[in-house]
């Protein structure tokens, strides 16, 4: 029985999911380069990232390293307001997980049940998250030339927007110049501000945290 409850359960995440693309659906690349009158190579990288093309190479990203970021494990938060729960816990940050598999001792002090109103009579977990979390594909390297969602499943994992940031401010990504098939490193410099992540974490709330600097490009080939 508890199989063909988590069956059902994956299926309906999974509807949800589809629901929630549809709902929320992209302009395509085509779309942007005839409602700008782009050329390819003007297009600004943060509006290639806002194409139906990129989410759903996204998603298939996201969904191949099942919903978590490969190396802290976590998936993305919901958030509201601590008053919508009617609860009472100190260290609510407004970001929270409902999953059980966050039922761990890691998290036993920020661990509480709450009963929705009107909702089932089982209880759901609510594990209170430090910060928000959410899940990017991030690019292993970069080929010139190539649009974001150009690229092998193989060249992209799943971070979190946390394990994202850190990794920019301490690595540089691998740039290539593609000729017959065969890859060649290149010379290439990288925001002095964001150091080649293209956005900030803590400012989501501005355009999508994107530097204004680089304008979101992870790279720019030097001659």
């Amino acid at each position: 029985m508890k199989e063909f409850d988590a069956e059902l359960k994956e299926v309906y995440e999974e509807e949800k999911r589809e629901e929630l693309i549809k709902e929320f659906a992209k302009p395509s690349y085509e779309h942007v380069l005839e409602k700008n009158d782009f050329k390819t190579a003007d297009i600004p990288y943060h509006v290639l990232l806002e194409t139906q093309e990129w989410w759903d190479f996204r998603n298939r990203i996201l969904k191949k390293d099942g919903y978590r970021c490969s190396n802290c494990g976590k998936g993305p938060t919901e958030s509201k307001q601590k008053n919508d729960f009617d609860i009472s816990i100190d260290n609510w940050t407004g970001h929270y997980w409902i999953d059980e598999e966050y039922n761990q001792d890691y998290y036993k002090d920020k661990k509480i049940h709450i009963w929705w109103p009107g909702g089932p009579t089982e209880p759901n977990i609510i594990v209170v998250a430090d910060k928000p979390y959410h899940l990017h594909a991030h690019h292993k390297h970069y080929i010139v030339g190539r649009l974001p969602w150009e690229y092998e499943e193989k060249d992209l994992t799943t971070l979190c927007n946390w394990c994202h940031w850190e990794f920019h401010q301490n690595n540089k990504v691998n740039v290539y110049s593609e000729s017959k098939g065969v890859l060649h490193s290149v010379s290439y410099t990288i925001c002095g501000r964001c150091k080649g992540a293209g956005w900030f974490p803590e400012y989501v709330h501005v355009q999508g945290g994107i530097c204004f600097e680089c304008g979101g490009h992870p790279y720019r080939v030097t001659k």
